[in-house]
């Protein structure tokens, strides 16, 4: 270390260069002045001495940088604060330098993530990525952090890859399948991996761009549905770098991916059913792929039972009458469980749902009321069985969950969310069991 060094690295000087070089920085230029407050004896001996005042009993003090660089060109050493900054802070940049930089990386990103790709489609949705306007823009910019900092993003290239290859006629394959062959990987486009989200992203683009064209994709097989604008906005896949996507895609998404030919898990996806005359009346677990391919409609039942947890569709098959429908959803219903309610709702069937007397219990049977309109009977999920079933023993809602309780609107029964907020108590399903049975 020279001598120039060992001089400006005293400890009396560390809170000066700081501050100077954060001034530096905003500023662009040497300029303005700098408080330090708090002084130290070191500190009073090294500024005393560059400066040539007397700062003996000072406790704060604020310096000119222009002061400070004209003492330090008079100095033995005739350097300025700039270059000293330079020194003790190397790649010490302006804000507006920073500016100009960033403004260039970013620009050869853009370049860089459109190399090789020949379609239009794709290389539209990337320009309006780099606008910040298009589905993914959030996810773009992890793709953006990860060439930042190493010159390229592999996730990124894996996914355009693979839209191309989706674009290309095929027939349909399972996500797994088509990973591994444009990949190398099965699990190489999961949906919780950076590359995974990337090729969601640009199939609900793509999507959006082929509806507004009228052009048909190139896979085999048409969409189970047609993706919507819930695609977008999907709570199981937000599109933040932080938030891991759901091991339970919903509708949309697999409308999205089914768009382009590829078809995710349909075996994971299941529903218990039991107690149903003319089809299962042992409990069974069925499939998505087999409602999907098989299931074309089920035997009509006046109503049909479905509770959230599995202890109670035990309990109701080992306790019911013969033939009492039961379909279990094992928490929030799976597309497998929507499924078989759309076919039970098409045969004229009453969906009776119980579910547990929390928050998500609560989310989970409005929305079964708001796809099944008139249809949909809350089970048992009123006000007076709350309040015969609650007790102290039982664990509180907190403060945000009766918040989150006073933004649903439960129009089966006026008085239920007032009753929770009041007592403030989660109620289980396995709590109103004997209500839920004392129907039959």
């Amino acid at each position: 270390m020279d001598e120039l060094t060992t001089y400006l690295r005293q400890p009396g000087f560390e809170r000066l260069w700081c501050a100077a070089a954060d001034k530096y920085r905003r500023q662009g230029r040497v300029g303005g002045r700098v408080q330090l407050m708090g002084l130290s004896d070191e500190e009073m001996d090294a500024l005393s001495g560059l400066l040539a005042v007397n700062l003996v009993g000072r406790t704060e003090v604020a310096i000119r940088l222009t002061k400070v660089d004209e003492a330090l060109r008079n100095s033995r050493f005739r350097v300025g604060l700039e270059e000293v900054l330079g020194r003790l802070f190397p790649g010490l940049r302006t804000r507006e330098e920073q500016l100009a930089e960033a403004s260039a990386n970013w620009a050869a990103f853009h370049v860089w993530a459109k190399e090789g790709i020949h379609r239009q489609a794709v290389l539209d949705w990337i320009d309006r990525l780099s606008k910040g306007d298009a589905p993914g823009a959030r996810t773009y910019m992890e793709c953006y952090r990860a060439y930042e900092s190493t010159g390229r993003c592999d996730d990124w290239r894996h996914a355009m890859r693979a839209l191309e290859a989706a674009l290309q006629p095929h027939d349909v394959w399972r996500l797994p399948v088509f990973a591994a062959e444009v990949t190398g990987d099965p699990h190489g486009l999961d949906r919780n991996t950076l590359a995974g989200k990337v090729f969601y992203w640009g199939l609900v683009a793509l999507a959006a761009d082929v509806d507004a064209s009228g052009h048909a994709w190139a896979s085999a097989e048409p969409p189970a549905a047609a993706p919507t604008s819930e695609s977008v906005d999907d709570p199981d896949f937000t599109d933040t770098a932080s938030d891991a996507a759901s091991d339970a895609p919903s509708e949309s998404m697999r409308a999205v991916y089914m768009k382009a030919g590829i078809r995710l898990d349909d075996v994971s996806s299941i529903v218990w059913v039991g107690n149903w005359a003319g089809w299962f009346e042992v409990p069974v677990a069925i499939p998505l792929m087999a409602l999907d391919r098989h299931v074309k409609e089920v035997p009509r039942a006046d109503a049909v039972y479905v509770v959230e947890n599995p202890s109670v569709f035990a309990e109701l098959l080992e306790r019911l009458p013969c033939g009492v429908p039961v379909v279990c959803t094992s928490g929030q219903p799976s597309v497998a469980a929507l499924r078989l309610l759309d076919m039970a709702f098409a045969a004229g069937s009453t969906i009776y749902y119980s579910g547990d007397f929390d928050v998500k219990g609560l989310q989970m049977a409005l929305s079964l009321r708001a796809r099944y309109g008139r249809a949909f009977a809350a089970w048992h999920m009123d006000a007076d069985t709350y309040r015969w079933a609650s007790h102290d023993k039982q664990p509180e809602l907190s403060e945000r969950e009766v918040q989150m309780l006073n933004t649903l609107h439960v129009d089966w029964d006026d008085e239920l969310i007032p009753a929770m907020t009041r007592i403030r108590k989660k109620v289980f399903q396995e709590q109103i069991l004997s209500r839920l049975l004392g129907d039959f």
